[in-house]
């Protein structure tokens, strides 16, 4: 590793040189106050005169004149909206030119120009436009568009921008100030990026689990596979599952392959939760050494995350409008918002697709687990929470079932022997708990009831 103290003009200007966000990043994600803070920072520049210390940019030189940013995308993608926003306000031929041909673009040989900055994915879209476009035209954008961090950026830049006009010269100032800022670049070289990127992402906007999941995975691939890998597994899965549930769907995968919700990190146990799934899977895939079996890791989580988006359903779903398999994981998991059967309906879901049971058999099978959920809920039963330790129980002792044997028997023999806070209430216990003990349900239990 190598690191050195510059400037973002002696970083961003080096001709023919361009930055790519590893796909592995997540988007552009600056609110409004870190926006302004950096640009109050410029503006206590122009004031004192002095310079001012942006932090560090982390990188790593993949391919000739290419360098992937391990850390410092969010500042280096603020500061070329900052320049476009600057180079739209000014009337300066020289300045704009400058701005374009040393920070925003590159020249290619047909004399045409190629942005410098390879955004992630999602973002490539809105910020090549926000780039392509000479005094940004709000018509050029979606509603979804210009709801984005990196439209809302360039917005309030450029309305940042006009109220400088009373600063003599201020245009050439506020470019002086911003080529002053003072960086750390760190050059990665054989030291393990992952581990960098974690050290030095102790501040700013806070990654979630999944995010560094994804960081994991990736990183330990070449820039080219890691596009390709991402474009082919992880995409789609964020989409099938939705970002917001994509954490819980790793949580249910792990413990639908391990069979169990423990796992040993550092030598203790621990429930598998989303707090720790990152660590989790670090320990449970700690063996994994060639890109063959990664790509394995992440043929096996797609697959998985195409049965886990039965149990996602768009706000406003009717019911009645499902499929009976449909309809019961709606109850289960929507009208009694119980998540501790996910991974046991996961695995289930891959024994219908091995033709082991049929869509009948896991109707059947959803039924006896939401009449197990509701009796509950109905008496009380206390220690009744939302951990998956019932599911991996359930799972461990549904792999004793021979061929031929009679799966729902044996799975409503496997639920019904539990004991304590895991019991199956009787009809007689749940009749009794209508009749005789105060109901503490919602009001959408109590209509369900």
């Amino acid at each position: 590793m190598d690191a050195r103290k510059s400037t973002i003009k002696d970083f961003l200007s080096i001709s023919n040189t361009y930055f790519v966000i590893p796909v592995y990043q997540r988007n552009f994600c600056w609110e409004m106050s870190q926006c302004r803070k950096l640009f109050d920072d410029l503006l206590h520049c122009i004031n004192t005169r002095k310079t001012h210390f942006l932090g560090t940019i982390c990188y790593k030189a993949e391919e000739l004149n290419t360098n992937v940013i391990i850390d410092g995308q969010q500042r280096i993608t603020c500061i070329s909206l900052l320049l476009k926003a600057l180079y739209d306000a000014s009337f300066d031929g020289s300045l704009r030119t400058k701005i374009q041909n040393q920070y925003l673009l590159n020249p290619l040989d047909d004399g045409t120009m190629k942005l410098k900055l390879k955004p992630i994915q999602r973002d490539a879209g809105v910020y090549k436009r926000l780039l392509s476009h000479y005094k940004v035209d709000s018509d050029a954008f979606t509603s979804k568009e210009m709801n984005t961090p990196l439209y809302n950026a360039f917005c309030n830049f450029r309305v940042w921008i006009q109220e400088l006009k009373e600063i003599d010269d201020y245009e050439n100032k506020l470019m002086q100030a911003i080529e002053s800022l003072e960086i750390v670049e760190i050059i990665v070289t054989s030291e393990n990026p992952q581990e960098i990127f974690e050290s030095l992402n102790t501040t700013g906007m806070s990654l979630t689990n999944t995010d560094i999941l994804r960081n994991y995975l990736l990183m330990t691939a070449p820039y080219k596979e890691q596009v390709r890998l991402y474009k082919t597994y992880w995409l789609p899965m964020e989409e099938s599952v939705t970002t917001e549930e994509i954490q819980n769907f790793v949580c249910s995968y792990l413990v639908t392959k391990r069979l169990s919700d423990e796992i040993n990190i550092n030598g203790k146990r621990w429930k598998i939760n989303p707090g720790n799934i990152c660590l989790a899977f670090r320990e449970e895939y700690s063996n994994m050494c060639n890109s063959d079996e990664l790509e394995e890791l992440f043929e096996d989580m797609y697959k998985y995350s195409q049965y886990y988006k039965h149990i996602v359903f768009e706000k406003g779903t009717n019911p009645a409008s499902l499929t009976d398999l449909g309809a019961r994981l709606y109850e289960l998991f929507e009208t009694l918002k119980d998540s501790r059967f996910k991974p046991l309906v996961l695995y289930l879901f891959e024994r219908l697709s091995n033709g082991i049971i049929t869509n009948d058999e896991m109707v059947q099978m959803l039924k006896i687990m939401i009449s197990y959920v509701f009796r509950n809920h109905v008496c009380g039963a206390r220690g009744f929470t939302a951990n998956y330790q019932f599911s991996a129980f359930v799972m461990r002792k549904l792999q004793d079932i021979q061929d031929g044997d009679d799966y729902v028997k044996h799975f409503k023999k496997i639920i019904s022997s539990g004991h304590g806070a895991y019991a199956f209430p009787s009809d007689l216990m749940f009749e009794h708990a209508l009749l005789h003990t105060p109901i503490t349900l919602n009001a959408q239990k109590i209509k369900y009831l």
